[in-house]
């Protein structure tokens, strides 16, 4: 009685957003897919002060939770008070094991994009982030991964740092940031799993040297300048591109050792920090609120919860919310794992405000969640609903 009364005093406490549990396990439907993650609240976080967040991605055949495990990230997001969020890929046809859609080479179709973006969005919602400093980062297949995102998501990752993992695409064309962002990459000259000098990664799926697609992203973001070198006290080499406005930084990090790990990690070269150095880089690059077609996001559209409390005790709940334009609206209610019960609301609405009444007589007592979609922004809010 004790254990499920501490249980519900957590969930209670959560629901009014001060957190006390450190860990969090979620999920949410996505492209008719559950989609999980882990996610990582360090201890200062106060839900009053906006904080950066991190997106970790696994690598093939990993998970949320080895991923924390083998990068450590949360001593250091508990040391300088950021989230970090790692999702969970899925199977991947021509491999068998989890991954993520990096590119044409992996025989998948599932929208990772859109899910990290809906996952963007999800903690944003919940938790004071700081949207002008959001960051990516991950290992092996996470780092293509991430290679991906800094092509196409770039309107909402202010920098990325991948590591072990390059860029997949068949045409390199096909990579169009809608804004210069900034990039970090590491690699260990000795990894056999993906060669540093380019080679076979699995089947018929090649990759081109850590050099050359480097130097692709220096070109593309307009880094005209470099690359410099400098080497740190343990040997690890920096190469650095930039342009003479500080507009552009691209910065390729190698390490004579470690193979195929983390840098830093137990297992990695020790000759440099991952966590530490890609810190420094991400904290050196928000989103410039005064660049061209970047502009501080929007709260529009606006919903809330009434009452204001988000335990519901009566049979029923209203959520408000506004437009700032006339767009379709879809409003879904899901249960904690993450399974659609009812679609409340899908259809066009007009500009101003709206409620919509939420029956919680016949909802078991529990957590559930409500999601608002519209063409250009998704938002999620959580109800505790006690009988």
């Amino acid at each position: 009685m004790i254990k499920k009364l501490f249980v519900a005093a957590i969930l209670m406490v959560f629901m009014f957003g001060v957190v006390l549990a450190e860990d969090i396990e979620g999920g949410f439907m996505h492209d008719g897919t559950h989609r999980t993650y882990l996610l990582h609240i360090p201890p200062l976080y106060n839900g009053e002060d906006s904080i950066p967040l991190v997106i970790n991605l696994h690598g093939g055949g990993g998970t949320a939770g080895q991923q924390a495990t083998v990068t450590q990230m949360n001593a250091k997001a508990d040391s300088d008070t950021f989230l970090v969020v790692y999702p969970n890929g899925t199977i991947l046809p021509t491999t068998g094991y989890t991954g993520w859609n990096a590119g044409e080479c992996w025989g998948t179709n599932v929208d990772d994009v859109g899910f990290i973006s809906a996952l963007i969005d999800t903690v944003v919602a919940n938790y004071n982030v700081d949207t002008l400093r959001i960051y990516t980062t991950g290992f092996s297949l996470g780092g293509m991964m991430t290679h991906r995102l800094t092509c196409e998501l770039a309107e909402k990752i202010a920098a990325t740092a991948p590591i072990a993992g390059g860029l997949f695409l068949n045409d390199w064309n096909d990579c169009q940031p809608k804004r210069l962002i900034p990039i970090m990459y590491f690699h260990a000259r000795d990894d056999p799993n993906a060669p540093y000098d380019g080679g076979r990664w699995f089947k018929d799926c090649y990759w081109t040297p850590v050099d050359s697609f480097m130097e692709h992203w220096a070109v593309k973001l307009g880094c005209d300048i470099g690359p410099d070198t400098f080497y740190n006290d343990s040997g690890a080499l920096r190469q650095r591109w930039s342009r003479t406005d500080d507009s552009c930084e691209v910065i390729l990090w190698t390490t004579e050792d470690g193979e195929h790990s983390w840098p830093g990690s137990f297992l990695g070269s020790k000759a440099i920090s991952a966590n530490d150095e890609m810190w420094e880089f991400f904290m050196a690059h928000p989103i410039p609120v005064e660049e061209p077609g970047i502009q501080e996001p929007s709260s529009a559209p606006f919903f809330s919860l009434d009452p204001a409390s988000p335990t519901i005790f009566t049979q029923s709940a209203v959520i408000h919310f506004s437009l700032d334009q006339s767009q379709h609206v879809t409003l879904k209610l899901f249960d904690i794992l993450g399974r659609e019960i009812v679609t409340l609301l899908d259809r066009p609405l007009g500009s101003g405000q709206h409620e919509v009444v939420i029956d919680t007589g016949g909802l078991s007592a529990g957590v559930y969640f409500y999601r608002l979609i519209t063409p250009t922004l998704t938002q999620t809010r959580s109800i505790t609903v006690i009988k």
